[in-house]
């Protein structure tokens, strides 16, 4: 069976140990204080047994050598922080007593903040005060900012004193900005999103068709014949996460009400954020942020009515743009029109035909219902049977991209993991007493197709999207 972790707590408890009994540096601090080697024990028969390695090995499970070595490197960060924050404390006051917040004794039993989602924190504007704290010249970083900076393990975190740097939000505050970042009207939510943990990814794309010549392909065989065979035809994509950040400064008096500075922060940053996303999901250049779909080469624009007057939109635009959207991308595909568009649709039909396919000439059926008419009880107004969603990122009427169907769920949003980062700065306004608070996301994307279908039978290309052609 070998020696396991349950016989080493048989013998330290022998010893007097009571702590708890799945907690490694509890155990090694006994261990240390019984002047025994904290690294490593002997067993029978003079074997060696490591004491991570046990430790890992409780569940049954081996040791991971390679988180156990970014482990190690994470605390050696948080020993040089906390050392050079104690420095600091001691160069400020004069006293060489180190004070209970910057206590480094092993404690026993578990760690309360490190458990909290809001990290010792009553709010968000809390947690900004203590920002705030601890970037001020001539203060010390409250005790929650340096438990929870430990507990957070932040690369990029503060010294405690000055503005070099920033500390980690804490899991809940975090989340909520990104839930609001990802609300129901961003078009970022309804985009196949990708978390990664690094800087760049390769992802392989299959854009072959059943019909195609190329890509996987299936035969009908002969008995007893050779059966032919085909092979993947992938595209490999490479996708950069791009920085975008938000920069929000607040003056101290707006500092002195902790309550509204979190609900204003918390309301204005993640709506910059989602702007600017949602901006780039759709005409992003691909330049030092995402490419967006209006300048890919996937996106069909239609052209207008020979005869159709400016600034207009008409029943036969609608139902060409229906047409060149794939068929199996409508179950998710929305209609993005600006303001100005929706009173286009409000008075928007199309003619029926006679008994010879000729079009008629007579008053057509209406093709958009809005919201509470024609039993649409939705938030949203509908065309084809698809939600039109009105938003600043459409074009003006008349112009390419006032009126759009897509497909987002195309649409390949990669992002960092983890979400929003923030950052202070105390010195950038320093002369007119307001601090900077900046709050950086991670992202990348770009549509899933290069290039528009072509479909089996016909001359007209499909694709998830589809704009109409400027009407001047």
């Amino acid at each position: 069976m070998g020696f396991k972790w349950s016989h080493l707590l048989s013998v330290i408890e022998g010893q007097g140990y009571n702590g708890p009994k799945d907690d490694l540096t509890a155990v090694k601090s006994f261990l240390s204080s019984e002047g025994m080697d904290t690294d490593k024990i002997e067993v029978a028969d003079g074997k060696t047994v490591h004491l991570d390695e046990l430790f890992a090995s409780r569940d049954g499970k081996p040791l991971n050598a390679a988180d156990a070595f970014e482990k190690a490197q994470r605390d050696a960060e948080v020993d040089q922080i906390v050392a050079k924050r104690l420095e600091a404390f001691r160069e400020t006051t004069g006293i060489n007593a180190t004070p209970k917040a910057f206590a480094h004794d092993v404690k026993v039993g578990r760690d309360r903040v490190g458990e909290d989602p809001k990290g010792g924190f009553k709010h968000f504007g809390d947690y900004l005060g203590g920002i705030v704290k601890a970037g001020t010249r001539d203060s010390i970083a409250p005790p929650e900012m340096v438990a929870w900076q430990k507990a957070s393990l932040s690369t990029y975190g503060s010294e405690g004193i000055g503005a070099d740097g920033g500390f980690a939000i804490p899991g809940e505050f975090r989340e909520n900005i990104t839930s609001l970042v990802q609300a129901d009207g961003s078009l970022m939510s309804r985009c196949d999103q990708l978390p990664i943990t690094k800087a760049s990814i390769s992802l392989p794309d299959d854009e072959t068709t059943p019909w195609g010549s190329d890509g996987i392909r299936s035969f009908w065989e002969g008995e007893a014949g050779a059966q032919a065979q085909s092979k993947p035809s992938l595209k490999s994509k490479d996708f950069r996460l791009r920085k975008l950040t938000t920069l929000v400064p607040l003056t101290e008096e707006l500092l002195e009400d902790s309550v509204a500075l979190g609900s204003y922060v918390e309301r204005v940053a993640p709506e910059r954020i989602n702007w600017e996303v949602d901006e780039a999901i759709v005409r992003g250049t691909g330049a030092g942020q995402p490419l967006g779909y209006l300048n890919s080469d996937a996106t069909i624009s239609v052209t207008k009515e020979g005869s159709q007057l400016a600034d207009t939109i008409v029943g036969q635009n609608i139902v060409k743009m229906y047409a060149r959207l794939y068929s199996r991308y409508r179950a998710d595909a929305v209609w993005l029109i600006s303001h100005d568009a929706e009173a286009q649709l409000l008075k928007l039909t199309h003619t029926g035909t006679t008994s010879t396919g000729a079009e008629s000439t007579g008053f057509g059926s209406q093709l958009y219902a809005s919201p509470g008419m024609n039993i649409n009880g939705s938030p949203y107004g509908q065309l084809m049977g698809r939600p039109v969603i009105v938003t600043e990122h459409s074009a003006a009427l008349g112009d390419l991209g006032d009126i759009m169907l897509v497909s987002l769920s195309q649409y390949r949003c990669v992002t960092r993991a983890g979400g929003i980062q923030a950052a202070q700065s105390m010195h950038l306004w320093f002369d007119q007493d307001a601090v900077a608070f900046k709050f950086r996301m991670r992202v990348d994307g770009a549509p899933k197709l290069s290039s528009a279908i072509t479909p089996r039978s016909g001359a007209n290309t499909l694709s998830p999207f589809v704009t109409l052609a400027a009407r001047a």
